[in-house]
């Protein structure tokens, strides 16, 4: 998804209503600057605020200049002040299609994805011929498994915008998670033949690489988008790349700023963990997997992954806890039964350790681990 806002006509920002102060030409350029690039956003809401506070402007200007200024702050990242604003703009102008999309980004930003997709429909409805909100509304669609109207919303997107190289990169994106990288790269040449070069689309080109197992050229791209608030998972993918060459300790480091950058973002703790995990800190692991389930996620794979690093880190006890909560949930995955049998192996209960190793070989012979284990245990 691409994350953008609807652009305004220049010529409507400079209609004062009667009786209104007159605003600086140079607070508007200041307000609606760089928006669409994430670009100066503190300089912009600074425009953006000297124009409401310089006079009375008419209801659709005060509106934009709310607008634009919303759009600023999520590129900030302070989202409840975007929707302050864009809310205020809204009040305003029922009808900006503007507005609605910038709040739109705001919330499904905060993975309020109903509210988000409302919002898109609205920008949609008032605005229909702006590409940004089909492309924005896309991701939604995908993301909730709709990947057919994700694609005819995409198409959409391009075809009312077939010059402006974001929707093709957006489009791209698509096509990546869909394994369709003929397309992908397609819609990435048309992107840069249009001009598409930010953070973004190295990103995207990164992703692409990285898929098709280019891993030496996807790190390249992800090096020149981490960092930059318009690529938010830069670093989690840098990560991965590094861990496919077999470079742990960078992919460690990229995986703290993913975590250090995204706190509430549950898949910065879960690729941190199997990190440690696979490196062998099964008390780094453990903390990390243990903040994935706090945060909600107590699937059988997640409770797995924590008893097993607990077992690991000589913590039997607790292990057994999350090792039975496993089993309850998946009680016929031989994973699942053959880290529950280690645990009642390290616990001294041999029984019900060959029990469950038997299990799990009865349902995955190749499971070598269970295999070992019952040779230990005599049972084989």
């Amino acid at each position: 998804m691409i994350f953008v806002g609807i652009m305004i006509a220049a010529g409507a920002l400079f209609a004062a209503g009667i009786g209104s102060t007159p605003v600086h030409a140079d607070d508007w350029f200041d307000c609606k600057y760089g928006i669409e690039e994430g670009l100066l956003p503190d300089e912009g809401i600074e425009g953006c605020t000297r124009i409401l506070k310089g006079g009375f402007q008419n209801e659709k200007n005060t509106a934009i200049a709310f607008g634009y200024r919303c759009g600023h702050y999520v590129n900030k990242e302070e989202y409840d002040k975007a929707i302050r604003d864009c809310d205020t703009a809204i009040e305003f102008d029922r009808t900006s299609g503007f507005a609605y999309n910038w709040r739109g980004i705001a919330y499904h930003r905060t993975k309020r994805y109903d509210a988000a997709f409302s919002d898109y429909d609205n920008a949609i409805r008032y605005s229909p011929n702006d590409g940004v909100p089909y492309s924005n509304r896309a991701g939604i669609l995908y993301m909730r498994g709709n990947k057919e109207q994700a694609l005819i919303d995409y198409n959409k997107s391009v075809a009312l915008a077939p010059k402006d190289g974001r929707m093709w990169r957006s489009r791209a994106s698509f096509y990546i998670d869909e394994q369709q990288y003929d397309k992908a790269r397609q819609d990435l040449e048309k992107a840069a033949s249009l001009g598409e070069k930010d953070a973004r689309m190295a990103f995207t080109r990164g992703r692409l690489d990285f898929a098709t197992g280019d891993y030496r050229a996807a790190l390249s791209q992800f090096d020149d988008a981490v960092g930059s608030p318009q690529a938010r998972n830069a670093y989690y993918y840098r990560s991965r790349t590094y861990a496919a060459l077999k470079d742990i300790s960078s992919a460690l480091s990229d995986a703290d700023m993913f975590v250090q950058n995204q706190p509430d973002e549950i898949a910065a703790y879960s690729w941190r963990g199997r990190l440690y995990a696979s490196s062998k800190d099964y008390a780094s692991a453990s903390k990390d997997f243990a903040v994935v389930i706090k945060m909600g996620n107590r699937s059988a794979y997640m409770l797995n992954e924590l008893a097993w690093s607990l077992f690991k880190a000589g913590r039997n006890s607790e292990a057994l806890t999350y090792a039975e909560e496993a089993y309850k949930l998946a009680s016929s995955d031989a994973n699942v039964i053959d880290t529950r049998a280690h645990v009642y192996e390290a616990l001294g209960r041999k029984q019900e350790a060959i029990s469950d190793f038997r299990k799990a070989v009865a349902l995955k012979p190749e499971l070598e681990t269970s295999r070992l284990g019952l040779r230990r245990l005599g049972a084989e």
